[in-house]
């Protein structure tokens, strides 16, 4: 029997699910990553709000994105639960679990966004050096995406639905597919067993032919 085990890559067709994801961020200017179980990033489709870009100018700026980025790819999620999380300058992020037969088998990171205006007291909480950065920041900021709670919902629905459009299609394909193999492979067996016992049921046949001339 091949091994059950579906993976996200076999459930989803990256080429063209990376031309939905890239759909999404355009209608919603909400960036996106999709990652494996193993924490592999197979889709990201991002758009420039140049305030990531100012910070990532910063001294650490890079690496603290990067921690924060981290932390929401390897965070455990169960369930179907969206789990958000705010960056170290104030920005939103959410991240949820993608499962199949209640395996998990990848997530999907949505952000950075605002849900507000920007306000520079969590940077300046966390990172008090800033103080003279957070300033000029405050106009990158403003370019950022703010998605309200409910557009927020919006987004994450339409997301959902294109997933599972594409699970469904792949996992009927695959599933079938692994069928045919496996009947394919199960009638080659029973094949080369025949093909086994055949010499075998030869040879006593001749031995048996030979006791019988042996009595005349």
């Amino acid at each position: 029997m091949l091994d059950p085990r579906i993976t996200l890559t076999d459930l989803l067709d990256l080429p063209v699910f990376r031309e939905v994801c890239e759909a999404f961020t355009q209608a919603f200017h909400l960036g996106l990553r999709v990652s494996s179980e193993s924490g592999q990033t197979l889709i990201e489709s991002l758009e420039p709000n140049g305030f990531c870009e100012e910070v990532a100018r910063l001294k650490d700026g890079r690496r603290l994105c990067a921690e924060a980025r981290d932390r929401l790819l390897t965070q455990p999620l169960s369930g179907s639960t969206v789990n958000a999380a705010t960056c170290f300058c104030g920005f939103k992020y959410a991240a949820f679990p993608l499962n199949y037969q209640f395996d998990f088998i990848g997530r999907v990171v949505l952000g950075p966004y605002r849900d507000g205006p920007w306000s520079p007291q969590r940077l300046l909480e966390s990172q008090p050096q800033l103080k003279k950065e957070a300033k000029s920041l405050s106009g990158f900021a403003e370019r950022a995406p703010q998605l309200d709670p409910e557009l927020f919902k919006n987004a994450v629905r339409f997301l959902a639905k294109a997933l599972d459009a594409f699970v469904f299609v792949n996992a009927k394909r695959l599933i079938t597919t692994r069928l045919h193999l496996n009947a394919v492979m199960e009638s080659r067996q029973s094949a080369l067993k025949k093909l086994e016992a055949e010499p075998a049921a030869m040879l006593l046949d001749t031995e048996n032919l030979a006791k019988l001339k042996g009595l005349f």
